[in-house]
């Protein structure tokens, strides 16, 4: 009788959605075919298919790594003694980001509009961001580290708005300095959460 190695298994999965990643990102959703993926992968199509029986599984599995893994560093807030600063730090994390990562996330947001199960990813990864972040929020105002005149959820709400609009303006816009922009989204974050006259 022969057996699955489950860490073979994970590290062949892996490597079909890091090759997944990178030819969406390179050719949208629609436009990157399966056999692309497997030359990228170097993988023939039926150990593929093996892992993931047909594209639509492939880009849901993709698109759910994706966000476990920006929700995952999220919850690094929940420790952070000051929540400001932990959502700066957040920030200043985006300076790896590459090119290839923005135009996936953009492709994502495109997906949802036109893939309902996609969309339904989507709104739960946001619903939980946004409430890990308001009831952080929170917490940094009982604290007296974030403005007491702040709705939590709501503010939780435009902080990923704003994080959504520029990664699209980094793609529509790729001759922009990026460091620039974290510059000036650490300084507006900063000004929007410390309490009134605690803005620095």
């Amino acid at each position: 009788m022969s057996s699955t190695d489950p860490q073979r298994h994970t590290r062949q999965r892996a490597r079909i959605l890091d090759a997944a990643a990178r030819c969406f990102s390179r050719y949208g959703f629609q436009g990157a075919s399966m056999a692309r993926i497997c030359a990228d992968a170097e993988m023939s199509p039926g150990h593929l298919y093996h892992y993931f029986p047909h594209k639509k599984a492939l880009i849901e599995a993709m698109i759910v790594r994706e966000l476990e893994e920006v929700h995952a560093r999220f919850e690094g807030l929940r420790d952070a003694p000051d929540v400001v600063e932990g959502l700066l730090a957040l920030i200043e994390g985006g300076r790896g980001w590459t090119d290839e990562q923005n135009r996936l996330m953009l492709e994502v947001m495109a997906e949802a509009a036109r893939n309902p199960a996609v969309g339904d990813i989507l709104r739960h990864h946001h619903a939980a961001i946004t409430t890990l972040v308001a009831e952080c929020l929170a917490a940094g105002q009982a604290r007296g580290q974030v403005e007491p005149s702040l709705d939590p959820e709501v503010t939780a709400a435009m902080l990923q708005a704003v994080v959504d609009g520029a990664v699209a303006r980094q793609v529509r816009a790729p001759a922009l300095d990026p460091d620039r922009w974290i510059d000036h989204l650490k300084h507006l974050y900063g000004r929007m959460l410390r309490p009134s006259g605690n803005a620095s």
